[in-house]
């Protein structure tokens, strides 16, 4: 979480993807889904697409971070914002599900 105020969110989104050999892997575009609110919590689901080159890459490389930095505007009736990260490999058939690989709740209730 970068900052947060009455109305907005800030956060970053950051992480590595290995790559090397004989198979590069870059980021493609990262995408946003917004969950459904439930009760007092709503879910935010970012997909990395993740695209398979072929080729070869030097062996000093042994992969690539990428980051976003993302605003949401809370709605006045959310305290509970869960985020989670999910990697979707667009061009690898052996893995036609996105795999979430990170999750981070913020609870904004209030503190006595």
């Amino acid at each position: 979480m970068l900052s947060k105020n009455a109305e907005t969110l800030k956060f970053r989104i950051q992480r590595n993807i290995s790559s090397g050999g004989h198979t590069i892997h870059q980021v493609r575009k990262i995408r946003f889904e917004e969950g459904e609110q439930n009760g007092n919590s709503i879910t935010l689901r970012y997909y990395v697409e993740i695209k398979k080159v072929p080729g070869k890459e030097s062996a000093d490389v042994k992969g690539y971070n990428y980051t976003k930095d993302e605003s949401y505007k809370i709605p006045d009736d959310v305290k509970i914002i869960k985020i989670e990260l999910y990697e979707d490999r667009i061009n690898d058939t052996s893995d036609t599900k996105p795999k979430r690989i990170a999750q981070q709740t913020f609870n904004f209730f209030a503190k006595i």
